[in-house]
């Protein structure tokens, strides 16, 4: 029978490979999602080639049916050799052909070489490791086509049975922390009891040595910030204790000091910014048309206020609805007040808007501000902000080290680095990032730069401290549980599928345009090495990941020198900055040997110990990023929402940032006007589905501009803080809400350089994982 097998196997061949290679066969040029297992009805034993090849190989090429088909990503030149088809019936005589087209076993086949790692860069990895059960079966098969008299007695010497069910491609968490999954639930609607213990965080499982020779390499370890404090400031161990700790931190978030110790202004003055757009009278859409024009978000909770006419307290608040970062205030008694608080809160920079309520988006917590008109950011364009020197100035220039009182000083940090724009990050991926920001500074449970924007206001030291430190946990818990929003759009599977298998697989740097570019250390060239693992079928592999806890896990620090991006953050960032933060209150120096407490110093000794060489000032417990200098690779769950890319927002679009030689110089965000009233769009309709990120229109420089945002050669306008309390400072280049739409790569901070190792990938390969990021 084997043998009537193999000789018609032989003549049919071609036929049914040059059929495939046309797309035949009903086949519409997406590859079939792979067929599940024969499970454990197999046989025993298999009383032919053809039973052990449904059993045992069938299963082992559905996983190369994913790419190498018509239209795939391995339809190529040097792919097309290797071809599948839709239909799993076919596979025997697609099998015979690609092994010919090969050459046979010589004196192995190619198909094994190429898929076990000993011929050369496979995009699809090594799916079938030399010593593994896959490249035994599939040998054997190869070696029934070359001699079937000699195949049965191969067949039976080996494994019975199905091969166990393959983890699927797609799918796996959006973010959000561990914490929050074990508690409420992956889809979070199947929640646990409040007395239910929590699990390990993986966060703190990236230390020195974790993960060592695996796909996914880090390098941004964690730090226990915490273990030298009380037990008030540790974690929670309980669903319950978590629970109303992280309630607790949406209520600050939402509704507690984050917001009310901002300015507070009347009802009627917050509603009067109809009286600049020109209108005769207050529109009846304002709420809309104030988000639209300043950029702000629509909550995504009842948050009240009066309109003209109304009395809070019986109206329910009022029918007007504040943005996300604004509260209508109550007096003692509970009572609404009439007045509304905010406008400079943690939402100015972590809240944002992204297609409507109506379609499960909207106004989100955790999403950038990257529309936002805000009047700080007067010099930037909208979206960005200079965080770092706003802290440098408020917590190191005017404030002590030590006990944290207002005590200006602009001697003690005199840096002369350059300030650095910065596009905010989703905080949806806090929770799979063992290190905070864009450079890995301090670790992921660094908690009192959390309250850093809540201590500006009125306060002796002492009391700040106590503050921060009682709120930061909370404040954590509460961003930590924040879930990547799901794409609302149809996805092409069969395409995300081969995307899935690239961004984990395809070793970047084995392709000859990338023979002179640094490596990154550790990892195995792909996507996943730097960003981490998301496929369960990856995820669950042990040559990824040593445990599936670690999904989503990013924690790779690039050299700047290997990422190539603007340098003027990580500039900024080491120096005086690392130094002064790793001996200062910030990092925790409580309970390390030297150390010494405010309260136990005079006034005469804290401000004489102002200085980093001050026998006083010991290293804390989490420095700010004590190993490699350069930018941390982000986890990328709803990485299709979070446009534009790289640390300053300087790519619009994913495919431009795989497609280096596609990406503007000067691009100008989509806008949307209603009644009058312009701002950047933010609906889907804005989307850019298939390069993904915002549409937008590029434009030129102009050599006669007077301002920066068209410049071809735009003057400096940012000041060193030794410029700014020397009086030296350049003069400021303000613009309007309209120019800084404008993004412009010649300003300083704002190049679009950099990550320039994807221009090896092929346009379908661009589009296969920007298919599958869509997913995550």
């Amino acid at each position: 029978m084997v043998e009537r097998l193999v000789r018609w196997l032989m003549a049919a061949a071609w036929l049914l490979l040059c059929t495939a290679c046309g797309g035949g066969g009903g086949y519409s040029g997406k590859p079939a999602a792979p067929a599940p297992s024969s499970g454990a009805s197999a046989p025993a034993s298999f009383a032919t080639a053809q039973d052990f090849l449904v059993a045992r190989v069938q299963p082992r090429l559905d996983y190369c049916r994913t790419c190498h088909v018509a239209g795939g990503v391995a339809d190529t030149e040097a792919g097309a050799r290797m071809r599948l088809g839709a239909d799993r019936a076919d596979d025997e005589a697609h099998l015979k052909a690609s092994w010919t087209a090969m050459g046979g076993n010589s004196p192995v086949s190619r198909i094994l070489l190429m898929a076990s790692g000993q011929a050369g860069a496979h995009s699809g990895g090594t799916p079938w490791p030399v010593d593994g059960d896959a490249y035994r079966d599939v040998s054997v098969m190869l070696a029934c086509l070359d001699k079937p008299d000699e195949c049965m007695p191969k067949i039976a010497a080996l494994s019975t049975g199905a091969v166990a069910q393959a983890q699927p491609l797609l799918g796996g968490r959006r973010g959000s922390s561990a914490f929050e999954l074990h508690c409420e639930g992956l889809d979070g609607t199947t929640p646990r009891g409040d007395d239910a213990e929590l699990p390990v965080d993986p966060r703190t499982l990236v230390v020195n040595g974790a993960n060592v020779g695996k796909a996914v390499y880090f390098n941004a370890f964690y730090e226990n910030c915490l273990v030298n404090q009380p037990a008030s400031m540790q974690p929670p161990k309980t669903c319950g204790e978590y629970r109303r700790g992280r309630d607790a931190g949406w209520e600050l978030l939402n509704r507690g000091d984050a917001i009310k110790q901002g300015p507070v202004v009347t009802a009627a003055q917050f509603g009067s910014r109809w009286h600049d757009w020109g209108m005769s009278s207050r529109p009846d859409n304002f709420d809309e048309l104030l988000r639209l024009q300043v950029g702000l978000s629509q909550a995504p909770f009842d948050n009240p206020y009066p309109l003209p006419g109304e009395d809070p307290n019986l109206t329910g608040g009022g029918s007007g609805q504040l943005p996300i970062g604004y509260v209508q205030t109550r007096d003692a008694e509970g009572r609404w007040t009439g007045s509304v608080s905010g406008g400079y809160s943690c939402a100015s920079c972590h809240a944002g808007t992204i297609g409507e309520r109506a379609q499960g988006l909207g106004g989100m917590w955790g999403l950038g501000a990257s529309a936002l008109d805000g009047a700080v950011q007067a010099r930037l364009q909208r979206g960005q902000s200079d965080a770092v020197t706003g802290f440098e100035v408020g917590k190191f220039v005017m404030s002590d080290w030590d006990s944290l009182d207002t005590v200006p000083n602009p001697q003690k940090y005199a840096a002369s680095h350059m300030p650095s724009r910065q596009d905010t990050p989703a905080w949806w991926n806090t929770g799979s990032r063992p290190r905070k920001f864009f450079d890995g500074g301090p670790s992921s449970n660094s908690l009192r730069i959390l309250s850093s924007a809540f201590l500006l206001y009125s306060g002796t030291g002492a009391e700040k401290r106590a503050y921060s430190d009682q709120i930061a946990m909370n404040a954590s818990l509460a961003i930590d549980s924040i879930r990547a929003p799901k794409y609302p759009l149809p996805v092409d599977t069969a395409l995300a599928e081969q995307g899935a298998v690239l961004f984990h697989t395809k070793d970047l740097w084995a392709q000859p345009g990338n023979a002179q570019r640094i490596r990154p250390a550790g990892g195995n060239g792909s996507c996943a090495g730097c960003h981490g693992a998301y496929s369960p079928r990856f995820v669950n592999d042990k040559a990824y990941l040593s445990t599936p806890a670690l999904e989503g896990i990013a924690a790779h620090i690039s050299p700047v020198e290997a990422i190539g991006t603007d340098r003027l953050r990580v500039d900024q960032l080491s120096g005086i900055f690392a130094d002064v933060w790793d001996k200062s209150w910030w990092s925790y120096p409580e309970g390390r040997p030297g150390y010494v407490p405010p309260e136990s110093k005079t006034p005469q000794q804290e401000a004489a110990d102002e200085n980093l060489g001050a026998p006083g000032r010991v290293l804390g417990a989490c420095r700010w990023r004590p190993g490699v200098v350069g930018y941390l690779a982000p986890p990328l769950y709803g990485v299709w929402a979070s446009a534009p890319y790289l640390h300053n927002g300087s790519v619009p679009t994913i495919e431009q940032l795989l497609d280096p030689s596609s990406r503007p110089s000067i691009w100008r965000r989509q806008a949307r006007t209603v009644d009058g009233v312009t701002g950047p769009d933010t609906r889907l309709d804005a989307l850019d589905t298939a390069r993904l990120g915002w549409k937008h229109d590029t434009l030129s420089c102009d050599p006669a501009a007077t301002t920066k945002w068209l410049s071809c050669a735009p003057v400096r306008d940012q000041a060193t803080i030794f410029e700014s309390f020397s009086g030296n400072a350049p003069p400021v280049q303000n613009g309007s809400s309209a120019e800084r739409m404008i993004y412009n790569t010649r300003i300083p901070g704002n190049g679009n350089q950099g990550h320039e190792f994807t221009d090896v990938l092929t346009r379908q390969e661009r589009a296969a994982l920007i298919e599958y990021l869509k997913t995550l």
